[in-house]
């Protein structure tokens, strides 16, 4: 298993990040802006995937396997 620093080495996160970014630009534009549901829920979805493989990364400590 490779040891990461930073989450950021992750490639899981930087997949999702990716995907994020991407989900953000269609946000953006005017016809996702009239369904105000469907873009908060998308926009939740997509900001979770990062999320969690962060706070994943800053749980791996010996304390909590102890």
């Amino acid at each position: 298993m490779a040891g990461f620093k930073d989450f950021r080495e992750i490639v899981a996160w930087q997949l999702a990040h990716q995907l994020k970014m991407q989900i953000d630009g269609y946000l953006a534009s005017p016809d996702f802006k009239r369904r105000f549901k469907f873009c908060d829920q998308l926009d939740d979805a997509a900001r979770s995937g990062p999320r969690n493989i962060a706070e994943g990364f800053a749980r791996f400590k010996h304390k909590e396997f102890a």
